[in-house]
């Protein structure tokens, strides 16, 4: 199982997404957003958040995804932790431009950020409950998983139509 290590971004990772918001200092006039006349690529003890303040959103963000998904983090396999830690990476990044920067945050960008976080978020849900997202109009369901045994046979058979598959007493075989 996951350890919470793995899942927790560092605050370079955090920094990646938000590049403008490492630029400048406090020294220097800057506000540790794209006002200041530096790149410091990373969030220290002169930007705004700090490194220290932006290691606890990570802990609150931690909170958030692990309540999205509804399972403890730690119970998720450990192939799914770089999902996670992009998960929370993204929610620390939405945080700190809602909280920090609110007067002056990208709501385009935050629209993205928390498409891409649910998107994640899913993934890794839908594997840990071994589930699909699935849409439906009518008749027609889109997105339901083949079954694990032959993943080239419609999810969705229609008999006499796709030869591949038989019907037996209700279920594809």
């Amino acid at each position: 199982m996951t350890a919470l290590a793995d899942i927790t971004p560092t605050v370079d990772e955090v920094a990646l997404l938000l590049r403008t918001r490492t630029v400048g200092s406090s020294q220097t006039g800057g506000l540790g957003s794209d006002t200041g006349p530096s790149e410091l690529t990373t969030f220290d003890d002169t930007t705004r958040p700090t490194d220290t303040e932006v290691q606890a959103v990570v802990q609150t963000a931690l909170g958030a995804v692990n309540g999205r998904l509804g399972v403890p983090l730690t119970q998720v396999a450990d192939e799914l932790a770089p999902a996670l830690r992009y998960a929370v990476t993204l929610q620390t990044a939405i945080l700190i431009e809602v909280s920090f920067f609110r007067e002056s945050a990208n709501e385009a960008l935050l629209n993205l950020w928390g498409d891409w976080l649910t998107e994640a978020v899913n993934g890794v849900k839908e594997t840990v409950q071994g589930t699909s997202a699935r849409l439906s109009w009518g008749t027609l369901t889109v997105g339901k998983p083949a079954p694990p045994w032959n993943p080239w046979l419609n999810a969705d058979p229609v008999p006499g139509v796709d030869p591949l598959t038989e019907l037996t007493h209700g279920a594809v075989v």
